[in-house]
C-alpha cells in the first residue's frame, strides 16, 4: 500500500482494481470511491488480496497521462521533457512508457477525455490503470 499512500498524500485520487486486470475492484463505484485520503486506503485495499492501483486523471487529481504510441513519439517526448526541464513521473506499462504531467484548466477546451496528436495519446480526464 506504499505507492497508494504516497500518491494519495500528493493529492492523486486512486482506487483499487482487480488483481492483474484493468477493471475496478468488484463492488467499487470507482468514480465515487476514488480518494486521496490516506485514511480511506485500508478499507479500499484489502491486505488479503493483491489489488492493482488505478488513478483518476483530470482536474480532481491534477494530473494527465501521456503515452507515446511509437518509438519516434517516445524519443520526441523524452527530448521535450529534458530540454524543457520538466519534472514528470514516468512508468512502464505493458504497451510502453507513460508520463504524468500536471493537468491544466486550459485542457477543457478539447471537451474530450483523450487527446491524440499524431503518435502521442494524452488522457486528460478519466481513470487510468
Amino acid at each position: 500500500m506504499g505507492t497508494a499512500a504516497h500518491l494519495a498524500a500528493l493529492g492523486v485520487r486512486i482506487f483499487p482494481c482487480e488483481p492483474g486486470a484493468k477493471s475496478p475492484k468488484q463492488g467499487v463505484l470507482w468514480k465515487q470511491a476514488a480518494t486521496n485520503r490516506v485514511a480511506d486506503l485500508p478499507v479500499l485495499f484489502s491486505p488479503v488480496r493483491d489489488y492493482g492501483l488505478a488513478v483518476l486523471l483530470g482536474p480532481s487529481s491534477g494530473i494527465m497521462d501521456c503515452e507515446p504510441d511509437s518509438p519516434e513519439a517516445a524519443s520526441l517526448l523524452e527530448q521535450f521533457v529534458q530540454q524543457a526541464g520538466v519534472r514528470t513521473v514516468a512508468y512502464q506499462a505493458s504497451r510502453g512508457n507513460h508520463y504524468w504531467f500536471r493537468w491544466d484548466p486550459d485542457l477543457t477546451v478539447f471537451n474530450s477525455a483523450v487527446i491524440k496528436v499524431q503518435a502521442l495519446e494524452c488522457q486528460i480526464g478519466r481513470a487510468h490503470v
